[in-house]
C-alpha cells in the first residue's frame, strides 16, 4: 500500500502548486479590503488550476503506471492498482487547495475540525473495512478513492455557507483577472518550486528505498513513520489557525508583532510537541510491540524514535516559518536551503538503507526535517532584522521630514 500510493502521487511533484498558500495571501488581503469581487476572482482563478492539473495528473498516472510498476517499482502486479489510486488525485488536489482556505480567513475552525474528524472516521472505516472483509489491497485502495470525494464534497458545501452570505449581488465564479494576478503569478511559480522539492523527498523516498533495500524494510520504515507522524497530526489544527494571523501580520507590515507571535506559536507548539515525543520515546518500547508483532518488527520502537527527532523539529519551526516565508515573500530562499537539504538526505538515504535498512533511512528522514528547519530559522532571523532595521530607518526619515 505505501509503494502504490507513493508511486501514485509522484506526480503531484509537478502538480502542486499550493494554491492553498497562495490562497489565504491573496484572500486574506482582498478581505481586509473588503473586495468581494476580488475574492471571487482569485477563488475562481485557483480552482482553474486545480481543477485542470488535478485532471492532467490523473490521465499522466493512469498512462505511466505500466511504466511506474514494471521499471521504477520492479512489481508489474501493481500496474492496476497505481492507474486505481489515479482516480483520486482530482479530488486531492482541490481538497488542499483554495476551498480549504474559507474556513481559516473566516474563523470557523469548529467546521474544519469537524470536517476532519468525518473524513478521517470515513477513511478509516472505508480501508479497515475494506481489508477485514478480504477484499485485500484493491479494496483497500477504493477505500482510499472513496475518502477523498467524501473530503472534496464536504469542502465545497463549507466553503458556500461561508461565501454566500456575503454574496452581495456577486457569484462565487468570475472569470475576470485578478488584481492580484501578477503577485500571486510570481508566488506560485516559487511556490511551485518549493512544493517540487518537498515532493521529490516526500513522494519518492519510499520508492528510492524500495529499489536500495527490500520490502521488509520498507514496510518498517513506513510503519514507524506513520507512528511518528501521530505528534503533527494531533497538533496539526494549530498550524490551520497560525497561517492566516501569520498571513494578516505579514500583510500589514507589523513587524514586530509578526515576531511576537510567531516566538508564541513556537512555545505552545514546543509545550505540546516535546511531551507527547518523550511519552512515545519512553512507552513505545512497551506499547508499540504489542500492535506490531510481526517478524521483522520487533525493533519498530528504535526505528520510530530516529524518526521522531527530525518529526519534532519539524513540527515545532516549519509549520510557522512556512507561513512566515509567504508572508514575506522570502520562499526563494528557502528553496535553496531545501535543495541543500534534499541533496542531504538522498545521499544518506543511499548510503545507509542498504547496509543498515530502516534505520539507516530514518536517519536520512530526520536529517533532511532538521536542515531545511533550522536552515529556515536563520533565514527568517535575517529578514527579520533586516525588515526592522529598514522599518526604523524609514522611521527616522519620516521624523526629520516632519520635523523640516
Amino acid at each position: 500500500m505505501a509503494i502504490v500510493i507513493s508511486a501514485g502521487l509522484l506526480v503531484m511533484l509537478v502538480i502542486d502548486f499550493r494554491t492553498w498558500e497562495v490562497g489565504i495571501k491573496l484572500l486574506t488581503h482582498s478581505e481586509m479590503e473588503h473586495d468581494i469581487a476580488e475574492t471571487a476572482r482569485v477563488t475562481t482563478w485557483l480552482l482553474a488550476i486545480e481543477l485542470i492539473t488535478g485532471v492532467l495528473g490523473a490521465v499522466v498516472i493512469a498512462l505511466t503506471a505500466p511504466w511506474m510498476a514494471e521499471t521504477f517499482l520492479q512489481s508489474p502486479e501493481l500496474t492496476s492498482l497505481i492507474a486505481a489510486y489515479a482516480l483520486a488525485i482530482p479530488f486531492r488536489v482541490l481538497s488542499l487547495g483554495v476551498l480549504s482556505v474559507f474556513p481559516r480567513i473566516g474563523n470557523r475552525f469548529d467546521w474544519l475540525a469537524q470536517k476532519s474528524i468525518a473524513y478521517a472516521v470515513v477513511r478509516l472505516v472505508l480501508m479497515t473495512g475494506a481489508a477485514a472483509a478480504g477484499l485485500g489491497l484493491p479494496g483497500v485502495i477504493i477505500g482510499v478513492v472513496i475518502g477523498e470525494v467524501f473530503n472534496f464534497g464536504l469542502l465545497v458545501i463549507i466553503a458556500l455557507r461561508l461565501y454566500s452570505p456575503r454574496r452581495e449581488g456577486h457569484v462565487l465564479f468570475d472569470l475576470s483577472r485578478p488584481s492580484q494576478f501578477e503577485d500571486g503569478r510570481h508566488m506560485i511559480g516559487q511556490l511551485w518550486v518549493s512544493s517540487t522539492l518537498t515532493g521529490i523527498h516526500y513522494y519518492t523516498f519510499v520508492p528510492l528505498m524500495s529499489l536500495v533495500t527490500d520490502t521488509v524494510q520498507v514496510g518498517r520504515f513506513r510503519s514507524a513513520l506513520d507512528i511518528a507522524e501521530v505528534v503533527e497530526r494531533t497538533v496539526q489544527p494549530l498550524a490551520v489557525v497560525f497561517t492566516p494571523r501569520i498571513m494578516i501580520l505579514g500583510n500589514s507590515n507589523e513587524h514586530l508583532l509578526l515576531r511576537r507571535y510567531v516566538l508564541q506559536c513556537a512555545g505552545i507548539l514546543s509545550a505540546l510537541v516535546i511531551p507527547l515525543v518523550l511519552g512515545i520515546m519512553l512507552l513505545g518500547k512497551f506499547v508499540i510491540p504489542l500492535v506490531l508483532s510481526s517478524k521483522g518488527f520487533e525493533d519498530i520502537w528504535y526505528v520510530t524514535n530516529l524518526v521522531l527527532v527530525g518529526v519534532a523539529t519539524h513540527t515545532i519551526l516549519q509549520w510557522w516559518l512556512r507561513p512566515v516565508a509567504v508572508a514575506m515573500r522570502t520562499v526563494h530562499s528557502q528553496n535553496w536551503v531545501m535543495v541543500a537539504s534534499l541533496i542531504l538526505s538522498a545521499l544518506g538515504l543511499i548510503l545507509l538503507a542498504p547496509s543498515h535498512g530502516a534505520e539507516g533511512a530514518a536517519v536520512a528522514r530526520s536529517a533532511f526535517q532538521v536542515a531545511i528547519s533550522l536552515g529556515s530559522l536563520v533565514l527568517f532571523w535575517y529578514y527579520q532584522r533586516r525588515e526592522l532595521r529598514t522599518s526604523a530607518a524609514d522611521g527616522t526619515t519620516s521624523r526629520i521630514t516632519s520635523a523640516q
